[in-house]
């Protein structure tokens, strides 16, 4: 009887695009070497892309030690995305980046070329809260892309340009410093998630935009356009509930982000049992119109919740 030899399977080397090689981007790169090192069948390749020539060195450095695939592109990423547009839309991009601006751009773009993608952010609010933005957005999840950019730019115009030092770093609270591996592991669970189902096409396991505001829970961010003018609590409730972007299961938490004519408002929101209604509550106001005078008096405490923000990667 003639014995057959049993098959070999040989990993697959699948690219990824992704965009910013700072922080974020290093911990998404010892995601996916962690993930390659425990997938029989499938391994993953970076294309990473950044503005800063040093983090493209460092992150080849690193890609050698670890045995994962990089091809280091010095640029934007946005630039990047633009140049390849619709041909790259079988190929999902991961957004690390500290610039919200760079993001939305980049959001818009996926919208427009039918890419898959994922982003993580991290925002220090006015009211000194830390709050953890990821999203993961199908080929087709045009309207959550588009929402998400319109969010992004309006972050963007209320962000002072300190990046990680100011929310991590040296000029970062301590009590932040000391959450940063929570916010971080809670990115790494939800990117080891959901790539590999952008990679097949599978629903996420997460809701398409999701906020956390301990590094230990995500909730779901659901994005309303305000820009005609700011609404109330009541009637912010129920348009929501008229349209949810996503399911909402009763006794549970959402975040909602209101873009106004003149900054962002963010509302925690819970969707009651017993009455089936949503209970809304601002939590943190972003207001551009007191940007620069915010920044003039940087000095001086005030009660006031419109103060910039501050984000990274």
């Amino acid at each position: 009887m003639k014995k057959h030899k049993s098959a070999v399977l040989v990993p697959s080397l699948t690219y990824v695009d992704l965009g910013g090689l700072h922080r974020g981007g290093q911990h998404a790169m010892e995601t996916i070497a962690g993930w390659n090192r425990d997938s029989p069948t499938a391994t993953l390749g970076v294309n990473g892309f950044d503005l800063n020539p040093n983090r493209v060195h460092d992150a080849a450095g690193y890609a050698a030690s670890s045995n994962l695939s990089l091809v280091p592109r010095h640029g934007r990423v946005q630039d990047f995305v633009a140049a390849e547009g619709a041909n790259a839309a079988g190929r999902p991009i991961i957004l690390a980046v500290d610039d919200a601006r760079s993001g939305a751009e980049v959001c818009a773009m996926c919208a427009s070329f039918g890419r898959s993608m994922l982003l993580y952010l991290i925002i220090r609010l006015p009211n000194k809260q830390l709050v953890g933005l990821t999203a993961v957005l199908r080929k087709d999840d045009v309207e959550e892309k588009v929402a998400l950019a319109a969010f992004l730019l309006a972050l963007s115009d209320c962000t002072v340009r300190k990046g990680h030092r100011a929310v991590l770093g040296d000029d970062g609270l301590p009590e932040h410093v000391f959450r940063e591996p929570h916010y971080r592991q809670l990115f790494r669970a939800h990117l080891t998630d959901n790539l590999p189902r952008l990679l097949w096409d599978l629903e996420p396991e997460a809701a398409p935009i999701e906020v956390t505001f301990d590094g230990d829970t995500r909730i779901p961010f659901l994005i309303e356009d305000s820009r005609a003018g700011w609404r109330d609590a009541t009637t912010l409730a129920r348009d929501v509930l008229a349209r949810p972007s996503v399911s909402i299961a009763p006794g549970k938490d959402l975040c909602i982000g209101e873009v106004g004519p003149d900054g962002i408002r963010l509302h925690t929101a819970r969707y009651r049992v017993l009455d089936r209604a949503l209970s809304v509550n601002a939590t943190a106001v972003v207001d551009a119109a007191a940007f620069e005078e915010a920044l003039r008096r940087a000095e001086r405490q005030t009660i006031s919740r419109t103060y910039p923000v501050y984000t990274t990667d």
